[in-house]
């Protein structure tokens, strides 16, 4: 299994160090920084959450092997490991990413919710570090956990950059969740 990390906003790609340190050599794992967020902004990018969206479309079905390989070292992976991760990208993970992204596309994002249920079909983790004031209510997080059918592990005393904080920790939470799959 290929993990793929994404961050968010404001945030570069740097956040996920101490995690991946901690997740070991079993899977390949590769971050991506979305344009303006650690990585350049192309000509005429919108920005929007479409051109965010379809940035990462393009990013996981793109590039021969060799060039994402250069492209992962080139923004921090050890090369060996990046030509690795670049190896696993094959058609059926590019599928399911599409899958996943083009389910999203709806008209705004406060309608996204509305298929929470929909997710319920496949096992899922929600990771609730109950200092993060960046996410919603504990309240909030329960509820969209809850109608997602996602199992949760809370992170006590954890922030919204959990993974810095403490990545042994979330390792471990996230390691527990992968062996009972």
């Amino acid at each position: 299994m290929t993990v793929v990390l994404v961050h968010g906003n404001p945030e570069t790609a740097a956040i996920w160090g101490p995690l991946v340190d901690h997740l070991g050599d079993d899977d390949p794992v590769v971050r991506l920084s979305p344009p303006g967020f650690g990585a350049p902004v192309p000509d005429g990018f919108a920005a929007t959450w479409e051109a965010y969206r379809d940035w990462l479309v393009a990013e996981l079905g793109a590039a021969p092997v060799v060039q994402r390989g250069q492209g992962l070292a080139a923004q921090g992976m050890d090369a060996g490991v990046a030509d690795k991760v670049a190896a696993a990208f094959d058609p059926a993970m590019g599928e399911c990413i599409l899958r996943l992204y083009r389910s999203a596309a709806q008209p705004a994002m406060a309608d996204l919710g509305g298929g929470l249920e929909a997710a319920a079909q496949v096992p899922g983790l929600a990771l609730v570090p109950t200092e993060d004031p960046y996410v919603g209510t504990s309240e909030q997080k329960a509820r969209a956990a809850a109608r997602a059918g996602a199992r949760v592990e809370e992170l006590d005393g954890l922030g919204h950059w959990w993974m810095m904080q403490d990545p042994a920790r979330g390792a471990a939470a996230l390691t527990r969740f992968w062996s009972g799959l």
